[in-house]
């Protein structure tokens, strides 16, 4: 089991990191490997997970604010940071054609298809002046 974990520095709890542990059963114990993935934000966080079914290629999706990260590993272990940075996604257009600007879109997470392969990038997001400034999960399409 790859398991991806968010810590805070004790000295400046804003700070947060991404580490990888694993683990030879879902239950635990876990061991660390390493510290933490290099060139991620201090800001970036709720890493989204998931293993392609065709290359093997690990692919992670941080938020860091209005903006989203993406991180690629062949291993597991040693982790790459996409040249792109951090990418703002709070600007949308919204099925009618529309255009709106969320306050918050967090928690990225894939939805995938039975065969493994990406259909959409999933978050919860939050408007203000839209849908009643409720939160509701947004559903974005991810292209091949």
């Amino acid at each position: 089991v790859l398991l991806l974990y968010k810590a805070r520095s004790r000295a400046n709890y804003g700070k947060m990191s991404t580490g990888v542990a694993f683990c030879d059963h879902w239950s635990g114990p876990c061991r660390k490997i390493g510290g933490a993935i290099e060139g991620i934000p201090g800001g970036c966080e709720d890493a989204g997970i998931y293993q392609s079914p065709t290359s093997g290629v690990f692919r992670i999706v941080l938020h860091c604010g209005c903006s989203y990260l993406t991180v690629y590993s062949d291993d597991g272990i040693n982790w790459m940071v996409t040249k792109a940075g951090p990418i703002p996604f709070c600007e949308v257009v919204w099925n009618d054609g529309t255009n709106g600007t969320l306050s918050t879109r967090q928690r990225p997470k894939w939805l995938r298809a039975k065969n493994g392969t990406v259909l959409a990038l999933l978050t919860g997001a939050a408007s203000k002046g839209m849908h009643g400034s409720d939160t509701f999960t947004m559903a974005q399409e991810v292209l091949p």
